[in-house]
C-alpha cells in the first residue's frame, strides 16, 4: 500500500507499508531428532519472509524562499530468516536484525529554468543548477546484509555479520543544459 501526494504544494511525498508472510511445507523434508524419532519439519519461512516493510519520504521547502528544499527518508524492514549452511533441521535458523535507516538531504537552487539573467552572467547558458548535501544513514545504524560462516576445529559454525555502509555524506551538483 502506498499513499502518494503533495503534503506541500508542488513537492511529492509518500508513505508505503507492505505486509507479507511467505512460508512453505516441503514434502519429504522430515528429520530425525535427538531421540531418534522421525519428525516432520512442517512449514518453514522462505528467504523473502519479511513480514513488515515501511517507508516514508517527505519533502519540504522554506515558505518564503522555495529555492531551499529538504528531504527526509525513513525505512524499516522486519527481520529476514537465515539458515546455517548445510543444516537440515528448521531448528538451525534464526533471523537477521531489523533494517532501519534514516536519510536526510538539503538542496539549494542556484539557477532555475524560470530565471532570466543578464547577458554578462555566465550561468545564463544553463537551464538549471542545483547543489545538494545529503547524509545517508544519518543515525549510523549497523544494518546486517548477510553473514560469513566460520567453522572451528570441531565443525561448530559461527555467523559473522556483514554490515551495509555506515553514515555517508554526499554532495552533488546537478546541472541541466
Amino acid at each position: 500500500m502506498k499513499l502518494f501526494g503533495e503534503f506541500v504544494s508542488g513537492i511529492d511525498s509518500w508513505a508505503s507499508l507492505s505486509v507479507m508472510q511467505t512460508k512453505e511445507n516441503i514434502e519429504g523434508d522430515a528429520h530425525i531428532d535427538t531421540a531418534g524419532v522421525l519428525v516432520s519439519t512442517g512449514y518453514i519461512p522462505r528467504p523473502s519472509d519479511q513480514l513488515v516493510n515501511f517507508g516514508l519520504f517527505f519533502q519540504d521547502y522554506l515558505p518564503k524562499n522555495p529555492s531551499y528544499k529538504m528531504q527526509l527518508s525513513l525505512l524499516f524492514g522486519s527481520r529476514l530468516p537465515v539458515w546455517i549452511p548445510g543444516s537440515k533441521s528448521p531448528n538451525y535458523q534464526f533471523r537477521m536484525p531489523e533494517y532501519r535507516r534514516v536519510d536526510i538531504g538539503f538542496a539549494k537552487v542556484i539557477k532555475s529554468e524560470n530565471d532570466t539573467l543578464k547577458a554578462s552572467n555566465p550561468l545564463r547558458h544553463f537551464k538549471s543548477i542545483w547543489i545538494t548535501a545529503e547524509i545517508f544513514n544519518l543515525l549510523g545504524t549497523k544494518n546486517t546484509i548477510s553473514y560469513i560462516w566460520i567453522n572451528d576445529i570441531r565443525n561448530n559454525k559461527y555467523a559473522i555479520p556483514n554490515y551495509l555502509s555506515n553514515r555517508r555524506v554526499n554532495v552533488k551538483l546537478t546541472v541541466k543544459f
